[in-house]
């Protein structure tokens, strides 16, 4: 019997986020085994707090195969999401790493803070944003989140920053709603990140936007209220 060839032992025609999370799920095993070796000696502090942060990244891909799978929200996972109460929770999160980068982050809200939704999900998307921009932000900068209460009772997250530009196929995916939903993760060159913010946006009845001008970039995910 012939060996398989490349595209039947790794089929590319689908994306399987149960596999995906079996595959993390037993990596971050491993982690915490791995640490709780290491913490015995209780030397290589350094080492134990990169295996912490691996485990991290683990759960993560976890819980966005889960977005992925998900097609709908049911009804008892819809309860009120306060938005700016969400937000600051991250800034706080994730200060260090910006304090780390020389890049300030901000919060600025205008009007209602809350949807129905699933809080989870949300602050993941938010989440996804907000580290993306730190990222790409360049140092002495600001990343901003923006709250703010649009028509027919919607509400728009905006994630501000100054620095490197999305790629003109992150561009061109958000302008094309259709091509963006059609799109296998795999299919988005910067990760996943972004394809579950904007997963989580659909779920919510909403959609996710950028725009770059004037050398500020902007993410937005619109809910709906």
């Amino acid at each position: 019997m012939s060996a398989p060839t490349e595209s039947q032992q790794y089929p590319t025609t689908a994306f399987a986020p149960e596999l995906l999370a079996a595959e993390a799920h037993d990596l971050g095993y491993l982690i915490l085994e791995a640490q709780r070796e290491l913490s015995k000696s209780g030397e290589r502090e350094r080492l134990l707090r990169l295996l912490a942060t691996a485990r991290d990244h683990c759960n993560a891909i976890i819980e966005g195969a889960q977005i992925l799978r998900a097609n709908f929200l049911r009804p008892d996972q819809r309860s009120e999401v306060d938005l700016l109460k969400l937000a600051s929770a991250e800034l706080e999160l994730w200060q260090p790493r910006a304090t780390a980068s020389s890049v300030r982050i901000g919060l600025k809200n205008s009007g209602k803070a809350s949807i129905m939704g699933d809080t989870r999900l949300v602050a993941r998307a938010i989440r996804n944003l907000l580290l993306n921009a730190i990222a790409a932000a360049i140092p002495n900068s600001e990343v901003d989140i923006n709250i703010e209460a649009e028509k027919d009772s919607r509400v728009a997250v905006s994630v501000s920053n100054s620095g490197r530009p999305p790629t003109d196929e992150i561009i061109e995916r958000l302008s094309n709603q259709a091509a963006m939903n059609a799109s296998h993760p795999t299919e988005i060159s910067s990760g996943l990140g972004l394809f579950i913010a904007h997963r989580v946006a659909l779920l919510h009845d909403g959609h996710l936007s950028v725009r770059h001008e004037n050398g500020v970039t902007t993410f937005t995910i619109t809910f709906k209220g």
